[in-house]
């Protein structure tokens, strides 16, 4: 089931275009830097020396003292969208590895430029605007064996200077990149991402419409991640998939979880629609400690048994929406 939230390497390797960022006097190290990196976009959630016991795909039912259900959610989504920004990331990497083929004190452009094993040609071109502290980048490509071929934007975003970092927001189109070469780069749909790393902190916010990584029915997902300097943090994810993976009909799930520094945490569920009774909501609530083990579940179906004491969630307070959408 988790294997539908993942987003895979190809589409989203291109999200973070430059991992690298340079120092010194040179024209370009400016433009440089207000690229969004690998860094800002990544999904920290705490764990343990062992990974979270479930992997993606497989059913997991805690019980006291077991690894904690919405825990586990929370660590294989998070962890494969992690994935998915690093890998591949090599090809993106080589692109501003290069001094870029022009720049300026306001403009740069990298490439065109190939990677090797790579089927496409791409160039980056990033933009200082007139707004102080205010930048524009466009990242393109165009198939290898055709030169003459004009570049299609594969994503495209500004950023804004702030204290200690930026805020920005960008657009992918999947769509695009799989008409360029469908063989290599299997999805398909939009993506927008917008992000705040400025004050210390990480927030990142990941939108996909029409999304399909296998060819299968597309699917609508939704993503906040907000994480503080203090080591704590607030994710949410939305979606609608089949649950229980048994090809009736989809389910619509909201999950919110919240953790404090030492890991422990508490998470909230809502799931509607599918093999859920019409008009009836779940509502599942769960505490984990410090070791990601269960303390406290419970839930207003009697889905599964209440168990645990609510007096040793880490969080006395549910986490909510609300957590996630503050800025």
């Amino acid at each position: 089931m988790i294997r539908r939230f993942t987003i895979t390497a190809t589409f989203t390797s291109i999200l973070a275009v430059a991992l690298l960022a340079g120092c010194g006097e040179a024209p370009e190290d400016e433009l440089r830097d207000a690229l969004p990196t690998a860094s800002e976009l990544s999904f920290t959630i705490p764990a343990g020396a062992q990974q979270a016991q479930s992997e993606a795909g497989k059913k997991v039912s805690a019980l006291l003292g077991a690894r904690a259900e919405l825990y586990n959610l929370t660590y294989n989504v998070t962890h494969d969208l992690n994935g998915s920004v690093w890998k591949g990331l090599h090809v993106i990497e080589s692109i501003v590895r290069h001094r870029p083929s022009a720049v300026s004190a306001n403009h740069a452009v990298w490439g065109p430029h190939t990677p090797p094993l790579e089927p496409l040609t791409w160039r980056l071109i990033v933009r200082k605007e007139q707004l102080p502290g205010h930048y524009s980048y466009n990242l393109a490509a165009r198939p290898k064996l055709v030169p003459s071929a004009q570049f299609t934007t594969i994503l495209a975003g500004t950023s804004i200077r702030g204290i200690g970092g930026f805020r920005g927001v960008y657009t992918a189109n999947g769509d695009a990149l799989h008409g360029l070469d469908p063989q290599t780069y299997e999805d398909t749909g939009k993506m927008v991402a917008t992000y705040n790393t400025t004050r210390g902190r990480r927030f990142v916010d990941l939108v996909l419409a029409g999304y399909s990584d296998d060819g299968g029915k597309n699917v609508d997902l939704a993503y906040k991640y907000r994480a503080l300097v203090t080591g704590a943090g607030h994710f949410r994810f939305v979606a609608k998939t089949d649950l229980q993976d048994n090809g009736s009909a989809a389910e619509s799930l909201a999950v919110v979880t919240a953790w404090d520094n030492s890991g422990a945490g508490r998470g909230e569920a809502v799931v509607t629609g599918g093999d859920i009774q019409n008009g009836v909501t779940l509502h599942m609530s769960e505490c984990w400690d410090a070791g990601f083990g269960r303390v406290f579940y419970t839930d207003n179906l009697n889905f599964k048994p209440t168990e645990g004491d609510p007096s040793r969630c880490a969080l006395s307070r549910a986490p909510s929406t609300g957590d996630v959408n503050a800025e």
